[in-house]
């Protein structure tokens, strides 16, 4: 699964949230610097307050990242645990389906290899 590839939940949510922090930003910031190129004195307490909530929304963003990263690792997580329990199931309908005595030829099998081995490392 790649980095940017999200489950089909609250973590998109999570990246967009980061994503609209960020254009709240940018576009509040446009507007300070307009406003400040004016420099009309009937604009300054617009301007601070502006500026402050860009620096708000600035101060968001990286707490905003760090969330989306820890729901990423957890969900990656959880889909790991997920594909480990899918592949004991696998593992356990496969051992059912083998015909009955298969499992004690293979370990004889496998005795027979490990003395061979054993024998030829001596």
């Amino acid at each position: 699964m790649s980095a940017k590839q999200y489950p089909p939940c609250h973590h998109r949510d999570a990246e967009h949230l980061r994503e609209e922090l960020e254009a709240i930003h940018n576009l509040l910031r446009v507007c300070v610097d307009s406003m400040q190129l004016v420099n009309a004195l009937e604009l300054v307490h617009t301007t601070n307050v502006l500026d402050s909530l860009s620096e708000r929304t600035w101060e968001a963003i990286a707490p905003a990242k760090a969330l989306e990263t820890v729901l990423y690792e957890e969900w990656l997580t959880k889909i790991e645990a997920q594909k480990a329990m899918e592949e004991i199931e696998a593992r356990k309908e496969w051992r059912k389906n083998l015909p009955p005595g298969a499992i004690e030829a293979f370990q004889q099998v496998n005795a027979v290899f490990r003395a061979n081995s054993k024998g030829e490392e001596a």
